[in-house]
């Protein structure tokens, strides 16, 4: 008992450490320009279309380039989460402490006549940290909790993913369809689960027992070769639930094997599943970048070691807000695993 004190009030503080240094990333690191990871197009466009009128009738008679309008633009559609001194510094940047001057009375009176969105309504957020930031939680950070936030390795990566779902939703509808952005072979709402595959996880097993009697997959056993990539192209989610990042589980041909046919968005629910591994001087890997490479539309997973209650009922959460969804339902999936990281409990 007196060991189990001990490592939870180490992992209290190490939580109440990580939230301070979380708070140290967003004003010192990122500084006034967190603002842009909150403006919505919408937002932004309508005070681009205001900026160039506003500055004209200034004493100054501003003329900006195009790149320096659209950096205010973003800085006020999302200026009501920093400081008047931050967006100053920021519009300092752009122009120069003179103009910022001038500038910040009529910038702030600009913001004010447009409703900054919910979270849930701006437009989603895709970071591409290097290998040195990939750790770094910053879809917990005060600016980015509650919206919609990815990750992709690379903006080649973002295009390509673009171009690929895109398109399949295109030929979606153009079929009359409601597909999953896929080839529309998968089943709509359709789960394959794996758990506890290593067969040592038994209070796991016990808890996802009831979820593998109305869906597909392996409880306590390894799945055969051919199940994940099968998986992949025939249902709606794949779930692992285990160690790591499945990597036993899956194939090293997964990306050639599926050449952009996966209509399954991935959870892999394991200790540190998302985490990317340093290379020598190259870009990190981990097994989360091969379902990605192979065209799979989302990947969940673990940034760090967790504990199986911990991610146990959180993965049950966000499955089973998946499911009342309607699972095929895109916005339904964003809003239930965003509003799911509420479930995360410390198990005591």
């Amino acid at each position: 008992a007196a060991t189990a004190r001990r490592w939870w009030t180490a992992r209290h503080a190490a939580d109440s450490q990580l939230q301070s240094a979380l708070g140290v990333v967003s004003t010192k690191v990122l500084g006034g320009w967190r603002a842009v990871l909150v403006h919505d197009p919408r937002v932004s466009d309508a005070v681009a279309r205001a900026l160039p009128p506003l500055l004209a009738s200034s004493p100054l008679s501003l003329k900006l380039s195009s790149l320096q309008l659209l950096s205010l633009s973003l800085l006020v559609s999302g200026c009501h989460v920093i400081s008047d001194m931050e967006l100053s510094a920021c519009v300092a940047e752009v122009t120069d402490e003179a103009t910022a001057a001038t500038l910040l009375p009529h910038l702030r009176t600009l913001s004010s006549s447009v409703a900054p969105p919910p979270p849930l309504s701006r437009a989603p957020v895709v970071l591409i940290p290097d290998i040195s930031l990939s750790f770094v939680p910053w879809e917990s950070t005060n600016v980015l909790r509650g919206a919609i936030v990815t990750r992709c390795p690379s903006l080649a990566a973002v295009a390509a993913g673009i171009m690929l779902h895109g398109a399949a939703r295109s030929g979606d509808r153009a079929n009359g369809g409601g597909g999953d952005g896929g080839s529309g072979a998968s089943v709509g709402g359709s789960l394959y689960a794996i758990v506890d595959p290593a067969g040592d996880l038994a209070k796991t097993r016990s808890r996802f027992a009831p979820l593998l009697e109305d869906a597909d997959g392996v409880l306590g056993r390894a799945p055969p070769p051919t199940a994940i990539p099968r998986a992949l192209v025939t249902h709606s989610l794949v779930l692992y639930v285990g160690h790591a990042a499945a990597e036993r589980y899956t194939p090293p041909s997964l990306p050639a094997s599926l050449a952009g046919a996966a209509t399954a968005h991935v959870l892999l629910m394991g200790c540190s599943s998302a985490a990317l591994h340093a290379q020598g001087m190259g870009d990190g890997f981990g097994t989360i970048l091969s379902y990605l490479a192979g065209g799979v539309p989302s990947v969940g997973g673990c940034l760090w070691d967790v504990t199986d209650g911990d991610i146990d009922r959180f993965t049950l959460a966000v499955v089973g807000r998946w499911q009342a969804s309607g699972g095929g339902d895109g916005n339904g999936r964003k809003v239930h695993l965003t509003t799911s990281r509420g479930d995360r409990r410390t198990d005591k």
